[in-house]
């Protein structure tokens, strides 16, 4: 069986490194980015070559359109192609909705939808090219349950 490729972002912690344990264990090549938990990221990367399979990680903040596309171009010329895209990355800060700011909004749209679509739209023709690809999102637990 050919080895399958995940580009996992916020894949350092949480359900993001679990994913990717996962995957690893079951021979997929992991790919993660960071952008600010690089220890953690890196000690993932070794965690997962030490289970046998290949791992990659770059620094990258996905809530930029070039950044999230150089991260897709960077796996691809590594390893061929982006299998399956796992986007885990974005905060979700639960405020009063009297309290939230519009600056606060903004940013967690930024930092959670945004990169969604970026990543999406660069691994998205290599998907439809090969006719096989998984994009899954995840979100907050709770994002849907703004405290007003």
């Amino acid at each position: 069986m050919e080895e399958r490729v995940a580009l996992i972002t916020g894949g350092a912690r949480g359900i993001g490194r679990t994913i990717a344990l996962a995957l690893a264990d079951r021979g997929w090549a992991i790919a993660t980015c960071y952008r600010t938990s690089e220890a953690q990221a890196m000690e993932l990367a070794e965690t997962i070559r030490q289970r046998g399979a290949r791992a990659l990680t770059e620094r990258a903040d996905v809530s930029d359109a070039g950044s999230a596309e150089g991260l897709v171009r960077k796996v691809e010329s590594e390893w061929g192609r982006v299998d399956a895209l796992i986007n885990c990355a974005g905060p979700y800060h639960r405020v009063h909705l009297l309290e939230e700011t519009v600056e606060g909004w903004n940013e967690m749209f930024d930092n959670n939808l945004h990169p969604v679509f970026y990543l999406s739209r660069a691994v998205a023709a290599g998907m439809k090219e090969r006719k096989w690809g998984r994009i899954v999102n995840f979100s907050m637990a709770n994002a849907d349950q703004h405290v007003g």
